[in-house]
C-alpha cells in the first residue's frame, strides 16, 4: 500500500526513542551481579561506554557465571544494534537463533523489531513480532509489543489487523505513548473514510504542540470534502503562511484554488489554480477544465481556449462540458468556425443532456449564421426539434428551420414548418409570405402554373410586406395571361400601375402591350408598347419595337411601321424580314423581293429562311408572275426543310398553275398532292384550290368525290371545331385533367379531325400540367416525330421530361435538334441544358458550345454565365489558372446559385494554392452560410478546408473535417475517396 510520509516519520522517531528503555527488565534480572557500572552507563544513555564495559567484563572476568556471560553478551549486541553499527542486526538475529531458550529472547525481539520498523523493513518486523510469545512479556513490554505489531500490520497493508492491535495498545499505553497511538488510529480510520472514529482520536491530540501540525492537514481535507470552503481556505492559508512541510505548497494552492472555484470567486481562484497546474508535468482533466472555466470567466478567452484544447481528445462528461465551454470561448475570440466544431462535438455526446441541448442550440444557430460545411442546417435544426420537442426555444427553432430551408432552396418544407408554428409573430408572418412567394416563383419557372397560382394567391393574401403582395398579384396576372384569360390579366396589371413600387412594375406596359396584342386590340397594344419604349427603363426594348411594328402593320399604319423598322435598322434577320413585310403590305413588291433576297444572302440558315423563300414567291404571284414564282420555288426547294414550308410551297405552286390557267398541269399536281396531304391540316386548303380548278374545268360535280378523297367533311369539321373550343375553355380555366380527357375524346372518336395536331398538342400540354407525364410523353413523342407546327414544342417537352427523369442521353438527342431553332427562348434552352450535359463527360464539346453562346448577342445573362462557367472549368482543367480565376471572379455575382457556389469553391481552391489558408477558410464558410443547398460544391470545399488546416498546422481540425466528409457525403463517392486519401497522410 502507499504509505503516508507524515505517519512514517513520526512513528519511526517514536520507536527509535523507545529503543533505549527496553533493557530495563534484563538489567533488573542481572541486578545481583557485579555489572552495575555497565548498567548505569546504559540507563544514562552513554551507550558506547556501556557497550565497552559489558564487553570488557565478558572478556576479562574468568569467574563470570553463564548467566552473567549471557547478560554481558546480550547487552553488548543490543547496544550495537541501537548504535546502528554495521552488521549489528545480523549478529543480533544470530544471537536469538543460537539462544532460543534464553530468558532474553522475548525482550530481545522488541529492539530488533524497532530496528526493522525504523528502517522501514516492515515485512521482517511483522514476521519477527508474530513469533513473540506475549506470555513472557511484562505488562510494559506487552504494551510496546502491541503498538509495534499494529504499526507493522498497517504498513504491510493489513489495516484491519493494525486497528485491532492499536486499539488494544491504546487502552494499555501510558499517557505519553497513548497520543502516538491515537495519531496512528486516527490516520488509519481516516484512510478508511471512517471520519467519525478518525476525528475522535484526532480531537485528543489536536491541541498538543507535538501533533497539532501533523493533524491539521486532515482537518483541512475534511473541511474541503464537507464543502466548508471558508474554513478550508482559512486553514490552507495558515498552513501556507507557516511554511508547514506537512503538506506540499502545490497541494495547498490546489485546495485554495478549488475552494474559491466552488464558491464562484473566480478572481481569487485563478492564481492558485494556475500555480498548481503550471507545476504539473501532466495536469489532470479536472485541473484543465477548472482553469479554462475560470479564465473564460475572467475574459481571458485565448487562455481558456488553450486549456480546453488539452481536454477535448477525451470522451467523458467533463470533455463534453469542455467542448461546450470551448465553443463559448471561441465565440468570444471571434473564431466562429472553430466554435462550430466545438459545439458539434459537445452535442454529439450524451453524458449531460442539458449541455447537449445548449450545445445543439448553439450549433444550429451558428451554423445558420456562418454556414455549416459538415451537415445541412435544416438537418441540425430538425434533430434539435425532434430531440427536444418541448424546448422553450421551440418556436424560435421552428423559425430558424423555416429560414434555413428557405435559403437552402427547400421552399415547400419551409412553408410546411412555418404553418406548424403556433401564434406566429409578425416576423414569422412575413417569412411565411416570403416562402409562399418564393415557392410560387419556383413553380412558375418549372411551368407548373396551377401550383404557382396557389402559392402566389397565398402570398398575396398573407400579412407581410407590401412589395411581395404586389409582386404576387403581378404573377397571378401573368398566369391568367398564360392561360389565355387576357381580360383578367389586363385588369390586374392596370390596377398595379396605380400601386406602390415593386421590381416588375417597369414591365407592366410591356406586358399590357402583349395582352392587348393577343386580344387583337392593336390600338391599346400600340399605346402600351409606346409607353414602355418611352419609359427609359425598358429592358426588352428591341422586342417591344418589333411588336409595336407588328401592331402598326395590323392597323395598316404602314408609314409608322416603316419608320420604326428603318430606325432600328436591318442588322438582324428579323429586322430585315419586318422591313420586307412592310414593303409587301405597301404593295411595293419589287422592294420587298429585293429585301427578302438580301436576307437570304446575308443571313443564310436564319430562322426566317423558309418564310423569306415563300414570301418572294408570293410577291411574284401578287404581280401575276406565276411561272416566275414557281421557278423560284423549284430553284430554292433545298432551303425548305420543314413540312409546313414544303406544303406551303406545293400549294402555292398549284395555285399559280390554276391562276395561270395551266389546268392539265394543275390537275396532275392536284392528284399527286391529294395522296400526299389526305387527312392533313393542309387538306382543306387543297380542297379549296381543287374547287377553283374544277370550276375552271366545269367539273363541280366531282367536288364531293374530291372532298372524300382528301378527307374533308364540312359537317364533321364544324362539330369538331365546337368540341375543340369546349376543350380549349377547360384548358384556359386551368382544369387540365378535364381538358386532357376532352382532347383525348376528340383524338379517339372525332371523324376527319382536320386540326388533329393542334388537339394532340393541347392534350399533351394538359397531361403535362396535370403531371400525368406518361400520357403526355406518348403524345409529345408522336408530335416530335411528325412534321407540323407543334413539332418543335413537342421536342422541347420531350427534352424536359427526359431531363426530369435524369436521362441525359435521351434528352441530348432532342436538345441538339433544337439548337437550330428560330425561337430564341427554345434555342437558348437547348444550349443551357447541353452545356450541363456536355460538362459531365465531354468538356471539349461543352467548351465549343460555350464559345458559340458568348458570340450570340441575343443570349440572356443566365446562359452567358453558364457558358462562362464552362470555359472556366476547362481552363482550370488545363491548369490555366489566370483565365480560370478571372472568369470565376465574374461568376461570384451570377444569378444561378450553383454557379456562385462553384465560383466560391474555385476562389477557396486558388487561395489555398497561394497558401492563404485563413482567407480560403473564410470563403468556404461564406459558401456554407449562403449556399448550403449546393452540397456538391460544399463537399468539395471541405476537402480544401482540410488542406487549409494542414497548412495552418492544425491536424486536429484537418482530421475532423475529413471525418465529416467521409461520414456525411456518401452520395459523392469520388469526394469521399479523396478525403480518405488525404486522411491517410495525416498522423
Amino acid at each position: 500500500m502507499k504509505t503516508n510520509p507524515i505517519l512514517i516519520l513520526s512513528v519511526a522517531a517514536f520507536f527509535y526513542g523507545k529503543a533505549h528503555a527496553q533493557s530495563t527488565a534484563a538489567v533488573d534480572y542481572a541486578r545481583g551481579y557485579e555489572q552495575h557500572l555497565a548498567k548505569d552507563l546504559y540507563e544514562t544513555k552513554v551507550l558506547a561506554a556501556a557497550q565497552n564495559e559489558f564487553q570488557r567484563s565478558n572478556w576479562s572476568d574468568q569467574y563470570l557465571s553463564a548467566k552473567e556471560q549471557e547478560v554481558a553478551s546480550f547487552f553488548s549486541k543490543l547496544i550495537a544494534l541501537q548504535r546502528e553499527i554495521t552488521g549489528a542486526d545480523v549478529q543480533f538475529s544470530q544471537y536469538l537463533a543460537q539462544n532460543p531458550h534464553s530468558s532474553f529472547v522475548a525482550q530481545a525481539s522488541l529492539p530488533l523489531a524497532d530496528y526493522y520498523l525504523t528502517h522501514k523493513r516492515f515485512d521482517e518486523a511483522l514476521q519477527l513480532l508474530q513469533k513473540v510469545n506475549q506470555a513472557k512479556l511484562t505488562a510494559e513490554e506487552n504494551r510496546m509489543y502491541v503498538t509495534r505489531l499494529g504499526y507493522a500490520r498497517f504498513m504491510t497493508g493489513d489495516a484491519e489487523g493494525a486497528i485491532q492491535a492499536l486499539e488494544e495498545a491504546y487502552h494499555q499505553a501510558a499517557a505519553e505513548d497513548r497520543q502516538m497511538v491515537a495519531y496512528m488510529l486516527g490516520h488509519l480510520y481516516y484512510s478508511r473514510k471512517d471520519y467519525q472514529n478518525s476525528y475522535r482520536y484526532f480531537e485528543e491530540i489536536k491541541d498538543d504542540p507535538k501533533y497539532s501540525e501533523i493533524v491539521k492537514p486532515y482537518y483541512l481535507h475534511q473541511n474541503y470534502a464537507d464543502k466548508n470552503y471558508d474554513t478550508a481556505i482559512s486553514e490552507a492559508k495558515e498552513l501556507l503562511q507557516s511554511g508547514s512541510k506537512k503538506l506540499p505548497a502545490e497541494e495547498l494552492q490546489k485546495i485554495l484554488g478549488e475552494s474559491y472555484f466552488a464558491k464562484g470567486d473566480y478572481q481569487e481562484a485563478y492564481p492558485y489554480l494556475k500555480y498548481y497546474a503550471d507545476r504539473q508535468s501532466t495536469p489532470s482533466v479536472s485541473d484543465l477544465y477548472q482553469l479554462g472555466f475560470v479564465s473564460a470567466k475572467l475574459n481571458r478567452y485565448e487562455e481558456a481556449v488553450g486549456y480546453y484544447n488539452q481536454i477535448i481528445t477525451a470522451d467523458s462528461p467533463l470533455a463534453q462540458n469542455a467542448y461546450y465551454q470551448l465553443g463559448n470561448a471561441y465565440l468570444h475570440t471571434g473564431k466562429k468556425q472553430e466554435a462550430l466544431s466545438a459545439y458539434r462535438a459537445a452535442q454529439a455526446m450524451t453524458y449531460n443532456d442539458d449541455i447537449r441541448r445548449l450545445a445543439m442550440l448553439q450549433y444550429a444557430k451558428l451554423g445558420y449564421e456562418i454556414g455549416n460545411p459538415f451537415e445541412s442546417v435544416p438537418t441540425v435544426v430538425r434533430t434539435y426539434l425532434s430531440t427536444y420537442p418541448n424546448s422553450p426555444e421551440r418556436n424560435e427553432m421552428q423559425q430558424l428551420l423555416a429560414k434555413s430551408l428557405l435559403y437552402s432552396g427547400n421552399y415547400a418544407d419551409s412553408l410546411a414548418v412555418i404553418e406548424q408554428i403556433s401564434n406566429p409573430d409578425k416576423a414569422t408572418q412575413r417569412l411565411s409570405q416570403q416562402v409562399a412567394f418564393t415557392l410560387g416563383l419556383e413553380n412558375w419557372n418549372k411551368g407548373d402554373l396551377t401550383a404557382a397560382l396557389a402559392m402566389f394567391e397565398k402570398s398575396a393574401s398573407a400579412p407581410g410586406e407590401e412589395e411581395l403582395t404586389l409582386r404576387s398579384r403581378y404573377y397571378i396576372a401573368q398566369i391568367a395571361y398564360q392561360n389565355g384569360d387576357y381580360a383578367k390579366a389586363i385588369s390586374e396589371w392596370h390596377a398595379l400601375q396605380k400601386s406602390g413600387s415593386f421590381s416588375e412594375k417597369e414591365r407592366l406596359s410591356y406586358d399590357l402591350g402583349y395582352a392587348y396584342f393577343k386580344q387583337e386590340n392593336f390600338e391599346n397594344a400600340v399605346q402600351s408598347f409606346e409607353q414602355y419604349i418611352n419609359s427609359g427603363a425598358a429592358t426588352e426594348v428591341e422586342d417591344a419595337r418589333l411588336r409595336l411594328a407588328e401592331s402598326y402593320l395590323s392597323l395598316n399604319r404602314l408609314a409608322e411601321a416603316d419608320k420604326l423598322i428603318s430606325a432600328v435598322g436591318t442588322d438582324t434577320a428579323e429586322r430585315q424580314y419586318r422591313a420586307a413585310q412592310i414593303k409587301g403590305l405597301q404593295n411595293n413588291f419589287d422592294e420587298q423581293i429585293v429585301l427578302l433576297k438580301n436576307l437570304l444572302q446575308k443571313f443564310p440558315s436564319s430562322a426566317y429562311e423558309e418564310t423569306a423563300v415563300i414570301d418572294v414567291a408570293l410577291a411574284l404571284a401578287s404581280q401575276d408572275r406565276y411561272a416566275e414564282s414557281n421557278r423560284w420555288l423549284e430553284t430554292n426547294q433545298s432551303k425548305l426543310k420543314s413540312s409546313v414550308a414544303i406544303a406551303d410551297a406545293d400549294l402555292l405552286q398549284l395555285q399559280n398553275m390554276v391562276e395561270a390557267g395551266e389546268v392539265e398541269k394543275a390537275d396532275a399536281a392536284l392528284q399527286r398532292m391529294s395522296d400526299k396531304y389526305r387527312n392533313s391540316i393542309h387538306a382543306r386548303t387543297l380542297f379549296q384550290l381543287g374547287k377553283m380548278l374544277y370550276v375552271k374545268q366545269n367539273r363541280t360535280q366531282e367536288l364531293p368525290a374530291l372532298a372524300t378523297l382528301l378527307g374533308v367533311s364540312l359537317d364533321s369539321g364544324e362539330l369538331n371545331a365546337a368540341q375543340v373550343a369546349a376543350a380549349d375553355q377547360l384548358y384556359r380555366a386551368g382544369r387540365y385533367s378535364a381538358a386532357a380527357e376532352a382532347y383525348k375524346n376528340l383524338i379517339l372518336n372525332a371523324q376527319n379531325l382536320t386540326d388533329k395536331q393542334y388537339v394532340m398538342y393541347r392534350a399533351a400540354e394538359s397531361y403535362y400540367q396535370s403531371k400525368d407525364y406518361r400520357q403526355a410523353a406518348a403524345l409529345y413523342f408522336d408530335l416530335s416525330a411528325t412534321e407540323g407546327p407543334y413539332r418543335q414544342e413537342a421536342q422541347v417537352r420531350m427534352a424536359q421530361l427526359y431531363l426530369n427523369d435524369k436521362k441525359s442521353a435521351e434528352a441530348k438527342g432532342y436538345l441538339e435538334k433544337l439548337l437550330q431553332s428560330s425561337d430564341t427562348a427554345i434555342r437558348q434552352f437547348a444550349q443551357r441544358e447541353l452545356l450541363v450535359i456536355y460538362g459531365k463527360d465531354d468538356l471539349a464539346a461543352a467548351d465549343a458550345l460555350a464559345n458559340e453562346v458568348l458570340k450570340d448577342k441575343t443570349a440572356d445573362e443566365n446562359l452567358t454565365q453558364l457558358a462562362t462557367a464552362t470555359i472556366a472549368r476547362r481552363a482550370m482543367q488545363r491548369g490555366d489558372d489566370n483565365t480560370a480565376k478571372g472568369l470565376y471572379t465574374k461568376l461570384e455575382k451570377a444569378r444561378n446559385t450553383s454557379l456562385v457556389a462553384e465560383a466560391l469553391y474555385a476562389k477557396a481552391y486558388y487561395l489555398n494554392k497561394a497558401k492563404n489558408y485563413k482567407s480560403s477558410n473564410e470563403v468556404i464558410f461564406k459558401l456554407a452560410e449562403k449556399y448550403a443547398a449546393e452540397q456538391y460544391w460544399g463537399a468539395r470545399a471541405l476537402l480544401v478546408m482540410s488542406k487549409n488546416y494542414q497548412g495552418l498546422k492544425d491536424r486536429y481540425q484537418a482530421n475532423y473535417t475529413l471525418n465529416q466528409i467521409i461520414e456525411n457525403f456518401t452520395e459523392y463517392p469520388d469526394i469521399v475517396a479523396e478525403a480518405k486519401e488525404i486522411k491517410a497522410t495525416i498522423k
